[in-house]
C-alpha cells in the first residue's frame, strides 16, 4: 500500500465520523420542542413583583440605631406583642396586645433591655433584647416591641423582616383604592390578593399547598381562624367558623355575604368586608387582647392603639 493511500484511509475515516456526528447535532436543533422552550418569552412580571422594597441587613446594634427618629410600617403584623414603655424601663407586666399588619410606628429610641424569663415575646432571651421604642401616629405614650437580641458576640436583628421602612402605600401604590381601604381597616374584600391579604391582615398563615394565589390558606388572626380560597390569585371565598364571610364566581365576580355573619359585620367598618391574618417564625404562643380594629370579636376590650 502506497504512502498517500495510508494517509487517505484514515483521513477519509475521520471525516465520516465528523460529518455523521454533526449531522445528528444539526437534526436535533432542528427540533421545535428543544429550540422552542429555549426560545420561549419568560413569564410577564406584575408590578407588585418590582415593587422596591429595601432592606437593611442589620448585623450589629449600632446598624439599627439609625431607626430613631424615622418612621417604620408593620409587615409581620399581628405576631409581635409590644408593652407599656415609662420612666425610661418596659413594664412587660403591662402588655397591649399585638402590632397589627402595616401600623404604622414612629420610632423614637432604640434600647437594650434584658425581659424575664416568663414573658414570651418571641425573641431570644439569652442575653439582652433589643427593643424599637415607639409612639402611634397621633399619640404620645411610648411603647417597645422587641427587634433582635444580643447574647455576648452573638446579635441577631429581624426588622428586615418585621418593618417596611417606607410606606407601603407608595411601594405598592398600583393597588386600588378601595383595596387600600380595606387593608387600612384591616379587612379583607373577596379579589385581593394573597399579598395584600397580609398586608391587612399579617403572615401568620397556613396553606393546603405550594401554588402562591392557587390554593387555600388558613389564617390565625390572634386566635380567630380565618380560611381563604385563592383562584389566580384572587380571594374567591372567605369564611371564618361555619360562616361564609363573602364569595365571588370567577365569572361573574358577584359577592355574596350569608345570612349568618351579621353579628361579625358588626364590627366591620368596611362594608361588605371580610377580615383574616397569616405565618411568620415570630409566632405569639399566648393570646393578648387586640387593639380595635382588628374585628377579633364583637366588644373587644379597648387598646391604647386608638389609630388603628
Amino acid at each position: 500500500m502506497r504512502i498517500w493511500q495510508k494517509i487517505l484511509i484514515p483521513t477519509a475515516i475521520v471525516l465520516l465520523v465528523s460529518g455523521t456526528y454533526l449531522f445528528f447535532v444539526w437534526k436535533h436543533r432542528q427540533n421545535p420542542g428543544v429550540v422552542g422552550r429555549q426560545n420561549q418569552p419568560e413569564q410577564p412580571r406584575s408590578l407588585d413583583d418590582v415593587a422596591v422594597v429595601r432592606i437593611l441587613s442589620p448585623a450589629h446594634f449600632d446598624d439599627v440605631t439609625p431607626l430613631a427618629g424615622t418612621s417604620v410600617w408593620m409587615k409581620d403584623g399581628y405576631t409581635m406583642p409590644y408593652f407599656v414603655y415609662a420612666g425610661a424601663h418596659i413594664e412587660f407586666g403591662k402588655r397591649i396586645g399585638l402590632i397589627p399588619a402595616a401600623q404604622r410606628l414612629d420610632v423614637k429610641e432604640i434600647i437594650r433591655q434584658a425581659a424575664p424569663a416568663s414573658v414570651d415575646d418571641n425573641v431570644q432571651h439569652d442575653g439582652r433584647q433589643v427593643f424599637a421604642v415607639f409612639t402611634l401616629p397621633g399619640g404620645k405614650d411610648p411603647f417597645a416591641t422587641p427587634i433582635g437580641y444580643i447574647n455576648g458576640h452573638d446579635e441577631a436583628y429581624y426588622t428586615d423582616m418585621l418593618f417596611y421602612y417606607d410606606d407601603p402605600h407608595k411601594i405598592y401604590s398600583n393597588w386600588p383604592k378601595d383595596v387600600w381601604a380595606a387593608i387600612d381597616a384591616h379587612q379583607v374584600k373577596p379579589g385581593m390578593s394573597e399579598l395584600e391579604t397580609q398586608m391587612s391582615i399579617g403572615e401568620k398563615l397556613h396553606p393546603d399547598g405550594p401554588t402562591e394565589g392557587d390554593r387555600t390558606v388558613t389564617y390565625d388572626q390572634n386566635g380567630k381562624q380565618w380560611e381563604i380560597t385563592y383562584v389566580d390569585n384572587h380571594a374567591t371565598q372567605i369564611k371564618t367558623g361555619q360562616a361564609t364571610l363573602g364569595s365571588i364566581s370567577q365569572k361573574e365576580g358577584m359577592l355574596q355575604c350569608a345570612s349568618s355573619i351579621s353579628i361579625v359585620m358588626q364590627c366591620s367598618p368596611v362594608s361588605s368586608h371580610c377580615s383574616m391574618s397569616s405565618a411568620s417564625r415570630f409566632q405569639p404562643t399566648k393570646p393578648a387582647n387586640l387593639p380595635p380594629g382588628d374585628c377579633a370579636g364583637v366588644g373587644a376590650s379597648p387598646s391604647p392603639v386608638s389609630a388603628l
